[in-house]
Protein backbone atom coordinates (compact mmCIF):
# COMPACT_ATOMS: atom_id res chain seq x y z
CA UNK A 1 0.00 0.00 0.00
CA UNK A 2 1.39 3.73 -1.06
CA UNK A 3 1.74 5.94 1.41
CA UNK A 4 0.44 9.07 -0.74
CA UNK A 5 -1.79 11.43 1.15
CA UNK A 6 -4.62 10.53 -1.65
CA UNK A 7 -4.65 7.26 -0.43
CA UNK A 8 -8.16 6.55 1.89
CA UNK A 9 -6.21 3.34 4.52
CA UNK A 10 -7.28 2.60 7.73
CA UNK A 11 -5.29 6.01 8.78
CA UNK A 12 -8.18 8.33 7.76
CA UNK A 13 -10.51 6.53 10.75
CA UNK A 14 -7.46 7.00 13.32
CA UNK A 15 -6.92 10.38 12.34
CA UNK A 16 -11.18 11.00 12.67
CA UNK A 17 -11.07 8.84 15.97
CA UNK A 18 -8.02 10.40 17.52
CA UNK A 19 -8.60 14.58 18.74
CA UNK A 20 -5.56 16.77 16.34
CA UNK A 21 -4.18 18.37 19.29
CA UNK A 22 -2.83 14.81 20.34
CA UNK A 23 -0.77 14.51 17.06
CA UNK A 24 1.53 17.32 18.27
CA UNK A 25 3.87 14.44 19.51
CA UNK A 26 5.43 11.44 18.41
CA UNK A 27 3.78 8.08 19.87
CA UNK A 28 3.22 5.04 18.18
CA UNK A 29 -0.56 4.08 17.06
CA UNK A 30 -0.62 1.72 20.07
CA UNK A 31 0.44 4.60 21.99
CA UNK A 32 -2.16 6.59 20.96
CA UNK A 33 -4.94 3.80 21.15
CA UNK A 34 -4.12 3.13 24.87
CA UNK A 35 -4.78 7.20 26.06
CA UNK A 36 -8.40 6.95 24.18
CA UNK A 37 -11.54 5.07 24.87
CA UNK A 38 -12.71 4.09 21.05
CA UNK A 39 -16.52 5.70 20.94
CA UNK A 40 -17.89 4.43 17.94
CA UNK A 41 -21.15 2.47 19.20
CA UNK A 42 -23.88 1.04 17.43
CA UNK A 43 -27.31 2.26 17.92
CA UNK A 44 -29.91 -0.96 18.20
CA UNK A 45 -32.73 1.46 17.37
CA UNK A 46 -31.42 3.08 13.71
CA UNK A 47 -29.01 0.95 13.16
CA UNK A 48 -26.22 3.16 12.46
CA UNK A 49 -22.65 3.42 13.90
CA UNK A 50 -21.76 6.39 15.57
CA UNK A 51 -19.61 8.33 17.78
CA UNK A 52 -19.26 11.79 19.31
CA UNK A 53 -16.88 14.92 20.31
CA UNK A 54 -17.96 17.20 23.04
CA UNK A 55 -14.45 18.30 23.00
CA UNK A 56 -15.56 21.90 20.79
CA UNK A 57 -15.94 24.55 22.31
CA UNK A 58 -19.65 25.45 21.37
CA UNK A 59 -20.97 22.22 19.85
CA UNK A 60 -21.76 18.80 20.90
CA UNK A 61 -20.88 16.76 17.53
CA UNK A 62 -22.70 13.43 16.42
CA UNK A 63 -21.01 11.37 13.76
CA UNK A 64 -23.03 8.65 11.95
CA UNK A 65 -20.89 6.38 9.64
CA UNK A 66 -23.05 4.45 7.03
CA UNK A 67 -20.47 1.84 5.94
CA UNK A 68 -18.72 1.03 9.00
CA UNK A 69 -18.35 -2.06 10.10
CA UNK A 70 -20.38 -3.04 13.46
CA UNK A 71 -18.84 -6.38 14.38
CA UNK A 72 -18.27 -6.45 18.05
CA UNK A 73 -19.22 -2.55 18.64
CA UNK A 74 -20.38 -1.68 21.93
CA UNK A 75 -24.42 -1.83 21.68
CA UNK A 76 -25.70 1.75 22.89
CA UNK A 77 -29.17 3.91 21.50
CA UNK A 78 -27.66 6.97 19.76
CA UNK A 79 -28.43 10.61 21.17
CA UNK A 80 -30.89 10.61 18.04
CA UNK A 81 -32.61 7.78 19.37
CA UNK A 82 -32.79 8.51 23.21
CA UNK A 83 -33.46 12.36 23.59
CA UNK A 84 -32.94 12.31 27.49
CA UNK A 85 -29.40 11.50 26.90
CA UNK A 86 -27.37 14.28 26.35
CA UNK A 87 -27.96 16.78 29.10
CA UNK A 88 -25.77 19.56 28.19
CA UNK A 89 -25.93 23.40 27.13
CA UNK A 90 -24.15 23.04 23.96
CA UNK A 91 -26.21 23.14 20.16
CA UNK A 92 -25.82 19.67 18.66
CA UNK A 93 -24.73 18.82 15.05
CA UNK A 94 -25.78 16.06 13.31
CA UNK A 95 -22.44 14.84 11.13
CA UNK A 96 -23.36 12.53 8.48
Amino acid sequence: MSDSSNDKGIGWVVSRLIPSHHHTRALSNTAKWMHHEFKVRYCTSCLNAWDYNSNQFKYFDIYYYQDFPTYKLKEEKCHICDTDKYKGNKKVRIII
